[in-house]
């Protein structure tokens, strides 16, 4: 069969024309249609006239705006959203954006606040953009607007969310799942010393100290990476090397699917809190140490002032017989030897009598020079800076001379190839500010006694136990351990305090402070050898060993003894005396009570009654800080008989208070 060949174009052209007619110009939608779509769009949308009246609202402005048919209540665009920004409104500065769309034919995209139809303010985001005519002039606009109440209370709470973390004290890190650092907030900078910038894209490895070992770092890793917080502390060390110590918690975020993609972790720093706690618990033990020491002291008092009192007695019995006094003498010395044990205790514990005339420290300082320089020998030189108008502390010369000898011969010991030993005074204010913010500094004015060594230095762990009585880094027999304690106790007596500075190998300086006072005025004096005639004491005393050595003394000095003892047995003694007494001495710690309950009642009824007491606890001023202004007299156990004589005659030369 015969192919007819195929047509040629011209014979299809025919057939092209005739189904595919070609329009001329493009018909418009019908507004149905228009509406429909419009009203499938769940944001507001509006066709908007050049004079602001509607000509197409969707369903969301109507149900919105409360308005069934805003198009045929010829209502404009403000009266709808209440938003909109209507001519009146508009100036040079703040142009109309519609006017703006309309003469410039380029879409607007701006924020509102609409209102419903309560009146409730709504954060909206309106986008206009123009309809051309044919000829491209901008006769309309269409408006769209999205309500972004929801958008903006999510970015007003990362904004706050933001500002903690940017504010936070503590140290935020947000790391990859490998562990590299993709976000550090400003604390961490102020506590490590690594910028944002430094830190980011580095690992957190950056901080190790070496304080901690891989299994540590090792069982962090499992944890995490298992899904589960990790909480620990750690040790690490700053850009400029120095190392503190954080406690952290680290934890996983999971991304929708549950994988995790980050660790966040929050961290804060505990070096000073920890350092407070570590004084705190130091201090702690040198109060418990020192109530220890005063117990002891207290009652080995009680039997060194027998053994020194009768001693002292029998040796003015046997003071023409040279044999057996030289061995009473002996028995002096030796008792004395271990009074000065129980003062060395007494001042730790801060039971010493800190009752002394202001004084000027300089001048102990500068008497005791040759003495401490042949102390710690010639291959260690002794250098001076004394200040000058040193404000004057009280204190005993003799304390400071305890001191710096002391702190002279430990220094001499951390130097056996020699150096250089420095003494230096200054005076010194501390503001409220300054007390707030250093430990144990107190406001006001002081002095502060600097001395400094070349020598080896001292552990941390030597620092911790410095001022512990018995404690000593020195060979058997070469020391007793109390030499530091007692310097502890004289300064924290007299209401001071110490810093020591010290690192291995580059020498120790220690620095004490003592505050300023005002001087007392001082107390008048009885004659010298005036002896009584016949004044009737009050002796109230339990130890019966030492009732009975006060009853030898007092009646040697010629006053008459009614003696008891103990608080009921005075009280007894008193009422059958009628109270005609003109003096009382007694112990403070009684076994009933105390000596000065006994002393307030017995005030009541002779309001000029001269009163001593007595105590083998030492720190009066602390302990009973209301008996300077109660005159009382106060005498610390062990004393002598001269002693005893010498206060008994000044209570009753001094005049009496006032009822």
């Amino acid at each position: 069969m015969e192919k007819k060949p195929p047509p040629s174009g011209d014979a299809l052209e025919p057939n092209r024309r005739e189904t595919v007619p070609v329009a001329k110009k493009e018909q418009a939608l019908a507004p149905s249609f228009l509406q429909a779509v419009f009203d499938g769009f769940p944001e507001s949308l509006m066709v908007i006239n050049r004079d602001y009246s509607i000509a197409l609202a969707n369903r969301a402005v109507r149900e919105a705006s409360g308005h069934t048919d805003p198009v045929a209540d010829g209502l404009t665009c403000h009266e709808v959203s209440h938003a909109s920004a209507s001519p009146c409104d508009c100036d040079e500065k703040h142009p109309c954006p519609m006017q703006q769309v309309l003469a410039t034919g380029k879409p607007v995209v701006l924020e509102h606040l609409h209102y419903d139809q309560s009146g409730q303010p709504i954060p909206v985001e309106v986008m206009m953009a123009p309809i051309l005519n044919e000829d491209g002039e901008a006769v309309q606009v269409i408006e769209f607007s999205r309500n972004i109440a929801e958008q903006k209370k999510n970015e007003e709470d990362l904004t706050r969310l933001s500002a903690a973390i940017n504010q936070a004290a503590e140290t935020i890190v947000i790391t990859a799942s490998d562990g590299t650092i993709e976000y550090t907030n400003p604390a961490f900078e102020a506590i490590t010393g690594y910028s944002c910038e430094e830190a980011v894209g580095r690992n957190p490895r950056i901080l190790k100290s070496g304080k901690q070992d891989q299994a540590f770092y090792r069982e962090l890793w499992d944890t995490i990476s298992s899904g589960k917080t990790w909480k620990g502390r750690f040790i690490n060390r700053c850009k400029n090397g120095e190392l503190y110590v954080e406690d952290a918690v680290i934890s996983p975020v999971r991304d929708n699917s549950g994988t995790i993609v980050n660790y966040v972790a929050v961290k804060r720093d505990i070096t000073e809190q920890l350092h407070l706690e570590q004084q705190f618990r130091q201090a702690q033990k040198m109060d418990e140490m020192g109530r220890l020491s005063s117990g002891i002291a207290h009652d080995f008092n009680n039997i060194l002032q027998s053994i020194l009192g009768f001693n002292e007695l029998l040796m003015e019995d046997l003071k023409d017989q040279p044999s057996p006094l030289r061995k009473l003498r002996e028995v002096e010395k030796a008792a004395k030897r271990a009074a000065e044990l129980t003062q060395g205790l007494l001042a730790f514990s801060r039971e010493d009598s800190a009752d002394s005339e202001p004084l000027d420290i300089n001048s102990p300082i500068r008497e005791t020079e040759h003495m401490i320089e042949r102390l710690i020998g010639i291959n260690i030189q002794c250098v001076l800076h004394l200040a000058q108008e040193l404000e004057k502390v009280p204190i005993a010369s003799g304390k400071i001379a305890q001191i710096i000898l002391n702190l002279a011969v430990n220094a001499r010991d951390a130097m056996p190839d020699g150096g250089r030993l420095t003494f230096s005074t200054a005076n010194i204010t501390f503001s409220a500010k300054d007390a707030a913010a250093i430990p144990e500094i107190k406001e006001g004015k002081f002095i502060c006694l600097s001395v400094t060594d070349t020598g080896t230095g001292m552990t941390k762990a030597v620092k911790e136990h410095l001022f512990e009585p018995f404690f000593t880094t020195k060979a058997v027999n070469e020391g007793t351990g109390l030499g530091l304690s007692v310097i502890y106790g004289i300064v924290k007596q007299h209401g001071g305090w110490i810093h020591v500075y010290s690192e291995v190998s580059h020498g120790t300086t220690i620095k004490i402070y003592l505050p300023v006072h005002e001087a007392r005025p001082s107390e008048s004096e009885p004659p010298a050898g005036a002896e009584g005639r016949g004044e009737r004491i009050l002796l109230v005393e339990d130890d019966m060993t030492l009732r009975n050595l006060c009853i030898r003394i007092l009646l040697g000095e010629k006053y008459q003894v009614f003696a008891a003892g103990s608080l009921q047995e005075a009280r007894s003694l008193s009422e059958r005396e009628g109270d005609r007494f003109d003096l009382l001495f007694s112990d403070i710690m009684l076994p009933d009570g105390s000596g000065i309950e006994l002393a307030d009642e017995l005030r009541r009824k002779m309001p000029a009654l001269p009163v001593v007491l007595c105590s083998g606890y030492g720190d009066a001023r602390e302990r009973w800080s209301d008996l300077p202004k109660k005159d009382y007299h106060f005498m610390q156990k062990p004393f002598t008989v001269t002693e005893l004589a010498f206060v008994i005659r000044q209570a009753m030369f001094q005049k009496s208070p006032s009822p």
